[in-house]
């Protein structure tokens, strides 16, 4: 049986109608690997979202690794909680009785607190674990101890409300801080409870008061911890998980995958892509048959707008990922996709089909000459993530 690679490009696809001339940065992007790959692929457009939840990263990802979102996504915290650090995060620390939220660390501006940035505006990790460990402090005595904060990474961090799980909270609609650029963070919190409308004015005072760029916070994406069936036992596949964020290591976790974990495994354009490379060439040469490798850099450039840094991300992409893994491991069944959407222009995520091609040497029955949004549009198209991955299977 061949093995089975997975590249996803988180937030590669862009919207062709908002961007000049309506080249994209993935067409714009010199993706000589990918090109040829594509011309002996199955191509098309994949609905990875399905209809009813937000376009994000953790329902995308979540369907593309064979999941329906609709059955088993909680919430964007708690799977993020399962991908934190042990020494961050100490077994025991989170029940299923808990519900999790997602803390992000924002930058808002003006009385009414405008959003100007939903990624920390560049906080560094000395920086945000400082202020997680003066919320979770604070939050304890204010709460007796039923609301902690743990640290994570950079902007990403989560606020565990003790036995929230059964709460009306639960069920709050909290959009992400993404959506909300340019609006009112103060206008849209009257959606917390009273508890939580003051957890997050002690933090925002602790925020502004602090010299590190974030001066506000957002709690948003909450809900109990996800059981997931076992990825091997779904597909009977030993699957690995390679990813520099908490989302996709939890994602890995909850199903069972094997998740390689290292330093140079980061959220922005400085990951070492090669790294990435090798580890996984590593795990399907010792009895593993998929590997799951997600990229974040081009999602993490279309947040900040920049075009420019987006169409490198996918450059090096194709140069430093893809290359090396089709050189060592020529015979493999390549899946190459994003999660959703991520517009350079909006600066958010975008509804719609991402474009996708399954890739086996000499494959030529829906193939496209070049990969991108206009390249693979009035070709296949995939009903799911999940569909995407069972098709993929049949050419094991």
């Amino acid at each position: 049986m061949r093995k089975l690679i997975y590249c996803i490009a988180d937030g590669m696809a862009d919207v062709p109608a908002y961007c000049e001339h309506g080249i994209t940065p993935l067409r714009a992007a010199s993706t000589p690997v990918l090109d040829t790959m594509a011309r002996h692929s199955v191509a098309g457009l994949c609905h990875v979202i399905p209809h009813g939840l937000p376009p994000d990263s953790d329902v995308g990802n979540m369907a593309l690794m064979g999941y329906d979102p609709l059955q088993y996504h909680t919430g964007r915290g708690p799977i993020e909680a399962l991908g934190i650090d042990a020494g961050r995060l100490p077994a025991g620390s989170v029940s299923q009785d808990d519900l999790v939220w997602r803390l992000s660390l924002v930058c808002a501006e003006g009385r009414s607190q405008v959003l100007r940035d939903a990624h920390g505006g560049g906080v560094t990790n000395d920086q945000a674990d400082r202020l997680a460990a003066l919320f979770d402090s604070a939050l304890y005595a204010f709460s007796g101890g039923s609301l902690r904060v743990f640290a994570n990474e950079t902007y990403r961090h989560i606020l565990v409300q003790r036995g929230g799980a059964s709460l009306p909270e639960a069920n709050l609609p909290v959009p992400g801080p993404h959506t909300l650029l340019g609006q009112s963070l103060s206008a849209s919190a009257a959606v917390y409870s009273a508890v939580l409308h003051q957890a997050m004015e002690i933090m925002n005072r602790i925020a502004a008061e602090d010299t590190s760029p974030p001066n506000a916070v957002w709690l948003w994406g909450q809900g109990p911890l996800p059981v997931l069936p076992a990825f091997a036992a779904q597909h009977g596949l030993k699957a690995c998980m390679l990813a520099g964020v908490s989302l996709l290591r939890g994602l890995g976790r909850a199903a069972g995958m094997q998740v390689v974990e290292d330093a140079s495994f980061t959220g922005t354009p400085d990951t070492d892509l090669k790294a990435k490379a090798r580890a996984a060439i590593t795990f399907l040469e010792n009895g593993g048959d998929a590997a799951f490798i997600h990229v974040e850099a081009p999602d993490h450039c279309a947040h900040a707008g920049d075009a420019a840094g987006k169409q490198a991300s996918l450059e090096a992409f194709d140069r430093e990922l893809l290359a090396p893994l089709v050189s060592a491991m020529p015979e493999a069944v390549f899946v190459v996709t994003c999660d959703h959407l991520t517009s350079s222009v909006t600066r958010t995520h975008e509804r719609g089909a991402v474009p996708f091609m399954i890739h086996r040497k000499g494959l030529e029955f829906l193939p496209c000459d070049e990969f991108s949004e206009e390249g693979c549009s009035g070709l296949g198209e995939v009903e799911s993530g999940p569909a995407l991955l069972e098709l993929a299977k049949r050419f094991l």
